[in-house]
C-alpha cells in the first residue's frame, strides 16, 4: 500500500476536482491501521505480557476444599447445571 500511496502522491490526483488526502496523514493512518492489526492478532500475548504476576498460595481454606469437592463431584456426576453454584460459594 504505501509504495502505492507515493505513487498517487507524486501524480497529484484529484477526485471530483478536489486534491486527495496528502502523504503525511495517509502513512499515519497506514501506521495506525497496521498496530491494530498487530494488536489485535497478539492481544492474548498482550494480555500475559502485562498481567501481574501470580503468587502462589498453599493455605486452603474449608469453603476452597468443599468447592473442590462439590465441583468434582457434579462434573464426575455428568451434573453439569450444578456447576454453576459452585462458583456462588462463598
Amino acid at each position: 500500500m504505501f509504495p502505492a500511496n507515493v505513487h498517487a502522491d507524486r501524480h497529484n490526483p484529484t477526485i471530483g476536482g478536489k486534491a486527495v488526502t496528502g502523504l503525511l496523514l495517509r502513512t499515519a493512518f497506514q501506521g495506525v491501521f497496521i498496530t491494530a492489526l498487530i494488536a489485535a492478532g497478539f492481544a492474548d500475548q498482550f494480555s500475559m505480557w502485562w498481567a501481574p504476576a501470580k503468587t502462589a498460595s498453599a493455605s486452603r481454606t474449608e469453603n476452597d476444599t468443599e468447592a473442590d469437592a462439590m465441583f468434582w463431584d457434579a462434573l464426575h456426576g455428568g451434573r453439569d447445571d450444578e456447576l454453576p453454584n459452585v462458583i456462588e460459594i462463598p
